[in-house]
Order: C-alpha cells, then sequence, then structure tokens
C-alpha cells in the first residue's frame, strides 16, 4: 500500500474528504520526524515505538574497488512492534 492508497482508505474509514486524511497523514509524519530529530523516542501505544539509534563512526570499503574509508556518525530509526500487535498479525502463536 503507498501513501495515495493510505490516504484514500483513511478518508474513507474517517467519513472526511481525501485532503484532510493527507493533511493528517502528513503532520503525523512531521511531527514523528520533529521529535525524533530532538532525541525522543515516539510511542505510539499498542502499535509500537519509533527509537532515535545512534551509528557511530566505523571503517567502511567501497565494493567497487575495494578502498578503504570511514563512514561518518548519523542516526538512524529503529522501530519496535508492540506485543498487541504481534499478536494480532499472529492469531495461531501462544
Amino acid at each position: 500500500m503507498n501513501k495515495f492508497n493510505f490516504v484514500k482508505e483513511l478518508a474513507k474509514r474517517l467519513n472526511c474528504n481525501d485532503y484532510v486524511a493527507k493533511h493528517f497523514v502528513d503532520e503525523y509524519n512531521k511531527l514523528v520526524v520533529e521529535k525524533m530529530c530532538e532525541g525522543e523516542e515516539v510511542k505510539l501505544q499498542y502499535f509500537g515505538k519509533f527509537i532515535p539509534h545512534r551509528q557511530p563512526q566505523r571503517p567502511g570499503r567501497d565494493p567497487r574497488n575495494g578502498e578503504f574509508h570511514e563512514i561518518p556518525e548519523r542516526t538512524t530509526i529503529k522501530f519496535k512492534v508492540s506485543a498487541n500487535v504481534l499478536k494480532q498479525m499472529n492469531p495461531d502463536e501462544k
């Protein structure tokens, strides 16, 4: 499902127009990114949490020519899904 289809489905479920649903999705995404940039984890109860993760500087190698170089430190995002979602996706497991 892409963003267009997601917005259409959300608008239908919320009984609103596509513009409102798209605005909601865009603002939701902006808010999550803002909080992640501030170093906060974003926890959505019964869904999961987005966790900012610092990757330290490390050595790397260019696979095309074999040259070694340093990969700079950066922040990535980890997502940990909630147990509730896992139970819904795997109802046969105990």
